[in-house]
């Protein structure tokens, strides 16, 4: 199945993969994803946010996804928190965002997602993020204040991201990347 897939058609599909042909294994994107440890780790209940916490967490980081896309009702949310109770929004992205009036636009070069994730770790752990900054296109210094900003919002802060934004194996397995939007 893929994106372009129907709701409906998806139902349908699952009930004859699950039903009639008895398996559970069922993938709905149209390039490989994250392996099944990645996707357990990020699943893992203590990770997991409800919708308020959107609107009530101290810092709001997103990566890498356009909420009003991908969950309008998600995006009014971050909007209301901004609006009413202060929530300190940062949109980290290669593109521009319906967000960024209200929030630190922090822009990537495209395709360097990975090496902003390095920089971000990097700085989190205290070490030099010069080298995968430069790769992402940004500056260290941009990367160390956001690391900073994390730190002094403690457990009170909310990340959503994006589906690019997650590892996955390349297409065909030669370790070449795999290029933005399909295959």
């Amino acid at each position: 199945a893929g994106s372009r897939t129907l709701n409906e058609e998806g139902y349908l599909l699952q009930r004859l993969l699950r039903e009639q042909l008895g398996s559970p294994h069922l993938e709905s994107r149209t390039v490989p994803g994250p392996s099944r440890e990645v996707l357990a780790a990020l699943h893992a209940p203590a990770l997991q946010a409800t919708v308020p916490d959107l609107e009530f967490a101290h810092h709001v980081l997103i990566l890498d996804v356009e909420p009003g896309e991908s969950a309008p009702i998600l995006e009014l949310r971050l909007r209301k928190g901004a609006r009413r109770l202060g929530t300190k929004l940062t949109v980290v992205s290669s593109r521009p965002s319906a967000l960024d009036p209200k929030a630190t636009a922090i822009r990537f070069a495209p395709g360097g997602n990975e090496a902003l994730l390095r920089a971000l770790a990097a700085a989190l752990h205290g070490e030099p993020v010069d080298d995968h900054a430069s790769a992402a296109g940004i500056d260290a210094a941009v990367v160390s204040d956001l690391a900073a900003s994390l730190k002094d919002a403690g457990d009170d802060q909310v990340i959503p991201y994006g589906a690019p934004l997650l590892p996955g194996p390349a297409p065909h397995g030669d370790g070449t990347p795999r290029p933005p939007g399909g295959p």
